[in-house]
């Protein structure tokens, strides 16, 4: 679909809504083309504590039961070592 500046700022809810369910959703300057609307894929986004985690777990590390255990793992200049929290 296409639609005008004043459109899209009208409307863009319902374009958001469109582009995330896979439809093209082109803005248009007058007849011109001048963006796209797109929705980023939800399952490769990741910030914060929970790519942190999933760093964690792909090298073999249980983050979890170190912090149980009152232990924590911290590396400096490539050597880790296991600290107690006691």
């Amino acid at each position: 679909m296409q639609v005008t500046i004043r459109n899209a700022k009208t409307n863009l809810s319902k374009l958001i809504e469109a582009a995330k369910a896979g439809e093209e959703v082109v803005i248009a300057k007058g007849t011109v083309p001048v963006a796209r609307v797109v929705a980023l894929p939800q399952n490769k986004f990741t910030i914060g504590l929970t790519a942190a985690l999933e760093r964690w777990q792909n090298k073999g590390l249980d983050f979890r039961g170190s912090v149980k255990a009152g232990r924590f793992l911290c590396s400096s200049q490539g050597s880790s070592q296991t600290k107690s929290l006691d």
